[in-house]
């Protein structure tokens, strides 16, 4: 009765590997789809396109695992509709778990030098946020549950890693750049 979740960026999921990770036990995939449009994802660094989300997405579904995918808002000169057309798209792959975050500057990050060049702008605080009320209105009206800062689940499909983080409850994580809290540590 555990969740394991593995993160995976889009383009590198192919039949074999999803079918692989779910004979071993794996019951989530998490994409880091950032978006579905070309450009933000040319903007993001991305080197995956809107046609290996969707197929990507289906392979974790006929498996029976969930699917999350993660969204990032408020890039470059983004317009609220194509906001909400990413959105719209994330919804129909029928994700059950969606994590949406603002685009954030970290001093010394590739971001941050983008900034400071002026290949990136920053949102507004108001802009932003007003992407962010209008995140809530939709994943909400489409039955998504606002159940933590960034995250939306159907009901059922919360996060058991973002609900155990955010409560300061162990758990474990395995692989390059993973963290995990054990034994206090």
């Amino acid at each position: 009765d555990s969740e394991w979740s593995v993160e995976a960026n889009p383009n590198d999921l192919t039949p074999t590997t999803v079918a692989h990770w779910s004979a071993q036990g794996v019951t989530r995939f998490s994409l880091g789809v950032q978006s579905f449009r070309a450009e933000k994802l040319k903007l993001l660094e991305r080197t995956h396109r809107s046609t290996d989300i969707q197929r990507a997405s289906e392979l974790v579904l006929e498996q029976g695992r969930q699917l999350s995918l993660d969204l990032i808002f408020a890039v470059g000169d983004e317009t609220e509709e194509q906001w909400e057309d990413d959105l719209a798209a994330a919804i129909s792959c029928q994700a059950q778990h969606l994590s949406t975050y603002q685009l954030t500057f970290e001093k010394g990050t590739q971001f941050w030098n983008r900034l400071q060049r002026g290949v990136l702008n920053e949102f507004e605080q108001d802009q932003a946020l007003r992407l962010y009320q209008r995140t809530r209105e939709i994943l909400m009206s489409d039955g998504f549950e606002h159940y933590e800062v960034s995250n939306f689940a159907r009901p059922g499909y919360r996060s058991r890693h973002n609900c155990v983080y955010w409560t300061g409850r162990p758990y474990w994580a395995f692989g390059p750049g993973a963290a995990g809290y054990v034994g206090g540590q």
